[in-house]
C-alpha cells in the first residue's frame, strides 16, 4: 500500500478494509504452493462482494492500467 492509501481511498470502501484482509488471509491460507490456482475464484464464495465484478469488466480495467 502506498502513501496516503486510507487517506485517497473512499469511507465506502474503507469499511471493507475486514473483508479484504480476510481474503488475503484465505488466499494464503488456501494457497499451498498451488500457484495455478491463486484465484479469487477459489475463495469468493465464502467472502461475498460488496458489487457483482464480471469478468469481462476486470479485463477491460487491468488493458486500461
Amino acid at each position: 500500500m502506498g502513501d496516503g492509501f486510507l487517506r485517497q481511498t473512499p469511507a465506502l470502501w474503507v469499511d471493507e478494509l475486514p473483508r479484504y484482509l480476510k481474503a488475503i488471509r484465505l488466499r494464503i491460507d488456501k494457497f499451498g504452493g498451488q500457484i495455478g490456482k491463486d484465484r479469487v475464484s477459489v475463495f469468493a464464495q465464502q467472502l461475498g462482494t460488496k458489487v457483482p465484478v464480471p469478468d469481462k469488466r476486470l479485463r477491460e480495467q487491468w488493458q486500461l492500467c
